[in-house]
């Protein structure tokens, strides 16, 4: 058993994409064939079996498990074999023994969690804060819900409401703020009665996290948090965090902050990963003299416009106001040291904004 926050997970799935690239070409068909075929075993065992969650209706339709049964007995013999000749390999990398993971801290991306489960990792999701003792919900190894933290903990209650109006409950399947309740909810902040009547009403203790509940209303999916909610000039609202974790998707981005507060426009705080982009650099044949001369390259500031367009796209279900119009590259990640980043590894927003101003001010105003 392991616990970790999601940005390590996103390190091991950075470190073994890159080292599969960088491999031979026998491997990296293995691979990335083998990939396919898991995801859609794994996703079609989730239909078949009623555990994939689902948020805009109640369950799947007769045809739709049907279909998903006939798929995981043609992928079933393909899958093991897979797992024997690849998987086996990663999780080795792990220790071999690994029964199970929890992950904490923040939100599992979405194609992370995807590629854990896909490859035989199991990793149990968790959610809670310090004032909840910390745990509010989580996985459970013999029922893990893809994509959300599981159910809330026995004696612990959880409901989503509106944004404006946290006295009235949404639907099912629609994203608000997360309200808890139960025996381990604090009882206040030390001496901070008006800090305490905040973020308690009634019993309910408001996480300031915004999230929604699977059409059952079971299991929990974090979506952001309402302080970190970006609102545009023109008014729209962006969650930065589900913006994040698709440009995360790149190999050629290891940090991104998406900003835009009061702007027309959205912008991108970019950190790189720079084996990738050396990589891309050498294929090019761009000439440069270290890392803060590459990422002035207009060659490699167009690739990150691409990128950015191919992951923020309409078929993966982003608005037109969603697209990063500005994108400043950053040759340093943000570190502890500048106190950017959280024991936890999140980045601390506000700090980074103040910081980063002027690049702010440039990338989302033209």
């Amino acid at each position: 058993v392991m616990c970790t926050v999601p940005r390590i997970w996103q390190s091991l799935y950075k470190g073994i994409m890159q080292k599969i690239k960088s491999g031979g070409k026998l491997h990296r068909l293995l691979f990335f064939k083998g990939c396919d075929v898991a995801r859609r075993y794994k996703r079609a065992k989730r239909i078949a079996e009623n555990t994939m969650p689902l948020f805009d209706r109640d369950q799947f339709s007769s045809q739709e498990i049907e279909d998903a049964r006939r798929t995981v007995r043609r992928l079933s013999f393909a899958y093991h074999i897979f797992d024997k000749l690849v998987f086996q390999k990663i999780r080795a990398t792990l220790g071999g023994k690994i029964k199970f993971a929890i992950s904490g801290g923040g939100a599992l991306p979405e194609d992370i969690d995807i590629f854990l489960d896909s490859v035989g990792v199991l990793v149990l999701e968790g959610y809670g804060l310090t004032e909840t003792s910390p745990v509010i919900a989580g996985r459970r190894q013999h029922n893990p819900i893809i994509y959300t933290v599981g159910e809330p903990v026995p004696q612990t209650w959880v409901k989503v409401v509106d944004k404006e109006n946290t006295e009235l409950e949404v639907p099912h399947g629609q994203p608000g703020i997360i309200l808890a309740k139960g025996d381990l909810i604090m009882k206040g902040y030390f001496k901070n009665e008006k800090k305490t009547a905040e973020v308690l009403q009634d019993g309910w203790f408001n996480t300031g996290d915004l999230g929604k509940k699977t059409y059952n209303g079971r299991y929990l999916k974090i979506i952001g948090r309402i302080k970190d909610t970006i609102v545009l000039r023109g008014g729209e609202n962006v969650e930065p965090q589900s913006l994040e974790d698709k440009l995360g998707e790149s190999p050629y981005i290891n940090t991104v902050i998406v900003v835009g507060q009061d702007k027309p426009r959205l912008g991108a705080l970019i950190v790189p990963d720079f084996e990738a982009l050396t990589e891309f650099a050498r294929a090019k044949n761009i000439a440069y003299r270290d890392k803060y001369d590459l990422i002035k390259k207009k060659e490699v500031l167009s690739l990150f416009q691409q990128e950015q367009k191919r992951l923020l796209s309409k078929d993966n279900g982003f608005q037109p106001f969603e697209t990063i119009m500005g994108i400043d590259l950053l040759a340093d990640d943000f570190s502890q040291e500048r106190d950017e980043v959280t024991e936890s590894l999140k980045l601390k927003r506000f700090i980074i904004h103040e910081k980063y101003a002027k690049e702010i001010d440039r990338i989302c105003e033209k």
